[in-house]
């Protein structure tokens, strides 16, 4: 019976990439639309707050990665209205990457566990 169990912990590592791969591939669509609606958001903070472009990306990527330093700021009201829209697109980019990171190591374990196995584990 050891034997297993230590098959849950013993996954094809190359499945798993595979997995994450077929995943990754839809995910990249989304990540350039990411991509482009911080480039457009950090345009708008530029302009409403009159700084740099390459300050306001800064300010818009840290903002959609919701690392969120504090050393920029948004100004104006409209500036901070394109920020949190931002941060609502960061939490929504993070969540996707974990779900689809989950759900490769789900399938994974689907692929090499029996039906029997897989009901001992959710016991």
């Amino acid at each position: 019976m050891p034997g297993k169990k230590n098959r849950i912990y013993n996954l094809s590592l190359s499945l798993l990439l595979k997995n994450l791969a077929i995943y990754y591939y839809y995910l990249g669509k989304f990540l350039i639309l990411l991509l482009i609606l911080i480039i457009i958001g950090a345009l708008f903070i530029s302009v409403f707050d009159h700084i740099a472009f390459a300050e306001s990306l800064y300010l818009a990527f840290i903002t959609a990665t919701t690392v969120g330093y504090g050393d920029f700021t948004p100004a104006t009201y409209a500036s901070k209205i394109v920020a949190v829209f931002l941060g609502i697109i960061g939490i929504i980019f993070t969540g996707s990457i974990i779900t689809i990171t989950f759900e490769a190591i789900r399938l994974t374990l689907k692929e090499q566990l029996s039906p029997e196995e897989i009901e001992k584990l959710k016991t």
